[in-house]
């Protein structure tokens, strides 16, 4: 249990791949056990070294950083080093440990390992007994617990945002903005996948571009013979396809 963490670095220049290197030349607790150049090299790195830790550029020819953790699928902490600050939600609502904004030094650098050693620790024990982490947490029984907060961020703070307080979702493109608190939120996030994450019986997909909470619903009326007209309580409205529409009608049924 007490190895140094597994650490791979992603990085397409080779300065910053080496500052990384040294930055931690000294630190006991970590062992760099590969580099890769590109977002193919860094799927490839992550799903045959298995790496406990990476340090993860946000911008990589091939793939972005977010696009190799959506591929490599594989069970690994993220320290996100990049010189942008354009994607700190869609970081952290994939569960990054940190947001390193280049340049850095290397007591913040450290700072970062220490906030991964915990989860480490964590996941090698869940190895242990056969479980990993990420089944402890999101599985009671063979149900999957939904999600109770999603990461927004808002004049450049990073916060929770409390589902409940979710009024609907609309897709826009990558991303999908949630009105909530009387404002807009984009995340990073695929709207089918977010209804999969959501309460089930409290979030509803009426539409492929709009989910609802049904807790922030005012009326619902016919649009025409075959659609209804969803009023939420902050006002906005929301037209059903047929599909939406039946499945509300099963609902309130």
């Amino acid at each position: 249990m007490n190895a140094p963490i597994r650490t791979l670095i992603v990085d397409d220049e080779p300065l910053a791949r080496r500052a990384l290197r040294a930055l931690l030349a000294e630190e006991a607790s970590v062992a760099i056990i590969g580099e890769a150049r590109d977002g193919p090299e860094a799927i490839a790195a992550l799903q045959q070294l298995r790496p406990e830790l990476v340090l993860l550029d946000i911008r990589l020819p091939g793939a972005s950083g977010l696009e190799v953790l959506q591929r490599a699928n594989v069970d690994v902490r993220v320290i996100f080093s990049t010189a942008h600050d354009d994607y700190a939600v869609a970081a952290f609502e994939l569960g990054a440990i940190d947001y390193l904004r280049k340049p850095f030094g290397r007591e913040r650098l450290l700072r970062a390992v220490a906030r991964a050693r915990p989860q480490v620790l964590a996941a090698r024990q869940a190895r242990a007994v056969g479980a990993s982490l990420h089944d402890q947490l999101q599985v009671a029984g063979d149900l999957a617990v939904p999600r109770t907060r999603i990461f927004v961020r808002e004049q450049g703070s990073v916060f929770p945002l409390r589902c409940d307080d979710i009024v609907r979702g609309e897709s826009d493109g990558d991303y999908v903005v949630l009105h909530a608190l009387g404002r807009q939120f984009p995340v990073y996030l695929n709207l089918g996948d977010l209804a999969q994450q959501l309460n089930q019986e409290q979030f509803v997909r009426v539409h492929r571009s709009h989910l609802i909470n049904l807790d922030h619903v005012a009326s619902v009326v016919a649009h025409d013979p075959s659609r209804v007209a969803i009023t939420m309580k902050d006002g906005s409205q929301v037209i059903a396809s047929r599909a939406g529409t039946q499945l509300l009608r099963r609902r309130y049924r």
